[in-house]
């Protein structure tokens, strides 16, 4: 099935998550336009600290991958994993690490860690129930797929050959920030409205 008929038979219109993370994404577009994505996000977490921590995010991620040139099935899974850790990182940073502040290098780690630690400690059980309170299963999953496709092909328009071990990972570290971005704004928004 072509991407985007796909896209238009599960779109969750009336998921009041998915509208908010569309109004989410609107706001981000035109602050983009305005300012340029790296200072529309360093207004809310400090851009340096956040790229890094997804560089580190996409390392790990892509062990799991064949990194030289791989298939869009190999590459949707990490993608969409990537995404929806990151805007988990996002919404938990604005709302339990107190995002009305100015973003700072130094607190941005920290918070970062806290998050990362939250994530990774908990069970499995532990982090379906964080998800669940950061947006709608279907919201999440319907965003991070359309998001995931769009970077996908993306890295096939800027390497048509073969992607390199190196595009894959920025890809993946890029899609993580996406999200985390993402994340920040649609708790800024007011979060998740429920089902």
């Amino acid at each position: 099935m072509d991407p985007e008929e796909w896209a238009r038979l599960h779109r969750p219109e009336r998921d009041p998550d998915y509208q908010r993370m569309a109004e989410a994404t609107a706001l981000i577009e035109e602050e983009n336009a305005t300012t340029g994505p790296k200072l529309a996000l360093d207004r809310r977490f400090h851009y340096d600290t956040a790229l890094l921590f997804g560089a580190r995010r996409a390392e790990e991620t892509s062990q799991k991958i064949k990194l030289e040139n791989p298939s869009a099935e190999a590459l949707l899974t990490p993608l969409g994993s990537a995404w929806m850790e990151g805007f988990a990182f996002g919404s938990l940073l604005y709302r339990r690490e107190g995002r009305g502040r100015e973003p700072e290098a130094f607190l941005d780690r920290i918070a970062l860690a806290n998050v990362n630690h939250l994530l990774a400690t908990g069970t499995s059980a532990e982090r379906t129930e964080i998800f669940s309170e950061v947006a709608s299963t279907e919201a999440l999953a319907y965003v991070s797929s359309i998001r995931s496709i769009q970077a996908e092909q993306i890295l096939r328009t800027l390497a048509p050959g073969a992607a390199s071990h190196q595009q894959v990972k920025r890809l993946i570290g890029g899609h993580w920030l996406d999200g985390l971005f993402l994340g920040l704004v649609f708790e800024e928004l007011g979060g998740h409205r429920g089902e």
